[in-house]
């Protein structure tokens, strides 16, 4: 009879105790989500950027590319006003991505296309598009610790269809990411870096 006791004593304790675990799991996950996204958006004559408070932290989101410029380096800034910068694109909120890209100043652009296995003639097929290629450079600082780009489209306007491509440069210092040739990898697999066009591919 006392072992009968204790299992529904054990019993009891574990019907109330599991659903308060659960729960308490639940909200410490959507916390720490909510705790590493970012809050808000600012914005400077060449950026865009996402950034955090109280415990601040920022991340490119966007860059603007003037075709007429003589200058074809991205060099992704260290601080924002105070804000670490340390990611290229995140989350905003409750988890709104905020993938980097790239926006091409006087541009009209009528669509936005992705590839499809590393390839836009699911796109082009059947249509006289002029493919013209702007080739960046982009430096990475030892700062950067999360990736989320968008910035392997290409951009529709008329008849023309513009690819950004990047040649990359990190900085060795960096414990995440290292670029060789001009291409990204993650240290931790050495895996390349996704959502960027390369400077050797072409389309």
């Amino acid at each position: 009879m006392k072992i009968f006791k204790k299992i529904l004593i054990v019993l009891a304790v574990c019907v109330v105790l599991i659903p308060v675990l659960l729960a308490a799991l639940f909200y410490g996950i959507g916390f720490a989500i909510l705790a590493h996204n970012y809050t808000g958006c600012a914005a400077d004559s060449e950026f865009t950027y996402l950034i955090r408070d109280p415990i601040k932290k920022a991340a490119v989101s966007s860059y603007t590319y003037d075709p007429n410029s003589e200058d074809s380096v991205i060099v992704i800034p260290e601080t924002y006003r105070g804000y670490p910068v340390k990611g290229i694109g995140g989350f905003l909120g409750r988890g709104a991505p905020g993938r980097f890209q790239i926006v091409i100043k006087n541009l009209h652009c009528s669509a936005t296309v992705h590839p499809s296995n590393g390839s836009f003639d699911w796109y082009t097929k059947g249509k006289a598009f002029e493919i013209i290629y702007y080739d960046l450079t982009l430096q990475i600082g030892s700062n950067i610790r999360e990736i989320f780009a968008s910035a392997s489209g290409a951009y529709e306007s008329g008849d023309k269809l513009y690819i950004v491509r990047f040649y990359v440069n990190c900085d060795p210092d960096n414990p995440t990411y290292y670029s060789k040739s001009g291409i990204l990898y993650q240290r931790k697999d050495d895996t390349v870096v996704s959502g960027f066009n390369y400077w050797n591919e072409s389309f």
